[in-house]
């Protein structure tokens, strides 16, 4: 029986069953597709060993988070859809946005306005708001490796928060310029507007 033909995009697969190797499409999320050999239903895990060497951003998708945030009118909104829009196109494990609530005692308090899977503490954005820079930090004492990308939230002169992203492995030097470009753009933007509503 004769599936389909295909042409060689996608990521490469052996079948389990037929044992044929092809070049598949997969569905993302749950990376599934059909061996276009003999049709059967075929998984795709995760390559976990090696950094993360490819991130393709949609331009489009950066435009489309900017327009949204732009037509929002309370600061709940900005930051669902900046928490939503990062997620989508970088991509990230876990990702939490932090927010300066002020000074008690000589401490700075933060609250999470928004948060997806794991992430560090409020040491981590307290560093970044202290240093108002950008910062990453590499952890590969634990299963799995453990990529932080992180970067003080600005809004006008003062920084208003911070956002931390974090990936269950490494990334490479031009995905981090990559991640440091978009988070960047995006956040420059909520925070000017989430300054303005809130």
């Amino acid at each position: 029986m004769r599936v389909s033909s295909r042409t060689p995009e996608g990521e490469p697969l052996e079948c389990r069953i037929c044992g044929q190797r092809s070049f598949v499409l997969l569905s993302d999320p749950p990376r599934d597709s059909t061996c276009p050999n003999c049709g059967c239903l075929a998984w795709v895990p995760l390559n976990l060993t090696g950094p993360i060497s490819d991130l393709p951003v949609d331009s489009s998708a950066v435009t489309s988070v900017v327009n949204s945030i732009a037509r929002c009118d309370n600061s709940r909104s900005v930051s669902a859809i900046l928490n939503s829009g990062l997620r989508e196109i970088l991509r990230p494990d876990g990702i939490v946005i932090w927010v300066l609530e002020g000074y008690y005692a000589n401490e700075v308090r933060l609250n999470p306005i928004a948060q997806h899977g794991e992430c560090g503490g409020q040491s981590f954005a307290r560093e970044l708001l202290s240093m108002r820079r950008v910062k990453t930090k590499r952890k590969d004492c634990v299963e799995p490796f453990k990529f932080s990308f992180g970067l003080p939230w600005q809004g006008t002169s003062r920084a208003i928060g911070a956002i931390e992203l974090s990936y269950a492995r490494d990334v490479t030097e031009d995905c981090e310029k990559i991640i440091e470009r978009v988070a960047g753009s995006l956040a420059i933007v909520a925070a000017s507007k989430f300054c303005r509503v809130n």
